[in-house]
């Protein structure tokens, strides 16, 4: 695969543990542009090691604030990729204000928290799996809209950005 003339290649045969990072990045990128299709995975990888999730999760919860301080950051650095915000401010669910946006991210992060990072998704009936099968749906939903306005995407994008609908804090530094 060649991607902004880079070709991408990597020995599928090397277990993980022996590959290079640029290899395991290869690999990744070998997926780039195959559409997702937000099927939940019927049973865990084969390589997953159990204990050392639960250790993972033991971690999280001794190390919860630093982690969602994290998770902050990679929210916010995540809004200056187009592809992340464009596909939000195109979902309508979080530009009608800045206020609303504000509790959209906040939603999601306690949901994250609470449903992802404290219980196994590929058990049945846990919180974790439950959520990935409604976020998969709500992306496959978005992805498809997206998909559907084809070159009227960017269109809508700059229609429903916070700069074309009315601020009333505008001249403010408060949310309200």
């Amino acid at each position: 695969m060649e991607r902004a003339g880079v070709a991408y290649q990597s020995d599928k045969s090397a277990s993980p543990a022996s590959q290079s990072i640029s290899d395991l990045f290869a690999d990744i990128c070998t997926g780039m542009d195959v559409e997702c299709e937000f099927e939940y995975p019927p049973s865990p990888p084969t390589w997953l090691d159990e204990d050392l999730y639960d250790r993972g999760i033991k971690f999280y919860e001794a190390n919860f604030v630093g982690i969602a301080m994290s998770n902050g950051e990679a929210l916010v650095s995540g809004l200056c990729i187009p592809s992340f915000y464009k596909a939000l401010t195109f979902s309508g669910e979080t530009s009608s204000s800045k206020r609303e946006a504000l509790v959209r991210y906040r939603d999601t992060a306690l949901h994250i928290f609470y449903n992802w990072y404290r219980s196994k998704p590929w058990k049945e009936k846990t919180p974790a799996s439950g959520s990935f099968t409604v976020v998969n749906k709500m992306h496959g939903h978005v992805a498809n809209k997206i998909r559907e306005a084809g070159e009227t995407f960017e269109q809508a994008v700059k229609e429903k950005s916070v700069d074309s609908i009315h601020d009333p804090q505008a001249g403010s530094n408060t949310l309200q």
